[in-house]
């Protein structure tokens, strides 16, 4: 880097949701994300959560099964995986889907998409903010965003849609802020990725599921979310 230039950085979202984006039956809809800025403690917690899956897959009541998704997993299991991410910064937005505009956001697939759309980056665009008071990111930083989605997140017909949203709003801050949060912002990427093959979509699933869980308890699975390092807005 030459004097004066901005440093050079990537930032990796992995993200996915819980529940499902129906006002009708389901109160509740949910999508969470890991973010990581440094490469090597990406790959330690992608291996950490391999080693503990692989754990896992010895007890004879996961025999058979393809993937450890989180609703799949008995409570103890999914405390266990959910330790693993305690030091990574995380985030969540939990719409209370009772309370929106169903004629408006509900009209259609496409405004359904554009309002999961606004709530996925307004949720994103906070927990970077959080990041920027920390230090751990600054507003100066050249950044190239990589946004990693479970397939069955959102539609795939919104992936343009998204990815254009998201670089406007870091870099140009254009619907809510008059200080661009990411001015240098370099570019944004999403990839929809399959969680069988991706450990920290299976992760940010585990993320996504605690949440949910803490906005409808039952017996069965009932915690406090209780975690510093998660960002966490509430919408409408």
């Amino acid at each position: 880097m030459f004097w004066g230039e901005s440093p050079k950085m990537d930032v990796w979202v992995y993200s996915d949701g819980s529940g499902t984006f129906d006002n009708v039956h389901h109160k509740t809809f949910v999508y969470s994300g890991l973010i990581f800025t440094d490469p090597q403690v990406m790959e330690l917690t992608r291996r950490r959560y391999v080693a503990a899956e692989r754990n896992k897959r010895k007890k004879l009541c996961y025999s058979g099964i393809n993937e450890l998704k989180a609703f799949l997993l008995k409570y103890d299991d999914r405390n266990d995986l959910y330790r693993i991410l305690s030091d990574i910064p995380k985030f969540t937005v939990i719409i209370n889907q009772p309370k929106l505009d169903s004629k408006r956001v509900f009209l259609n697939p496409r405004t359904k998409q554009h309002y999961l759309v606004f709530a996925f980056v307004a949720s994103a665009k906070k927990a970077f903010e959080a990041l920027v008071a920390k230090g751990s990111l600054l507003r100066t930083d050249e950044i190239s965003f990589h946004f990693n989605m479970d397939e069955h997140s959102t539609a795939n017909d919104g992936n343009y849609d998204l990815k254009d949203v998201l670089y406007k709003e870091l870099k140009e801050s254009v619907s809510a802020y008059s200080v661009p949060l990411f001015p240098k912002t370099k570019n944004v990427s999403i990839q929809f990725c399959k969680s069988d093959q991706n450990p920290l979509i299976r992760a940010a699933d585990i993320v996504a599921n605690r949440v949910y869980s803490v906005m409808n308890p039952d017996n069965a699975f009932s915690v406090d979310l209780n975690d510093e390092l998660i960002s966490v807005l509430y919408l409408p």
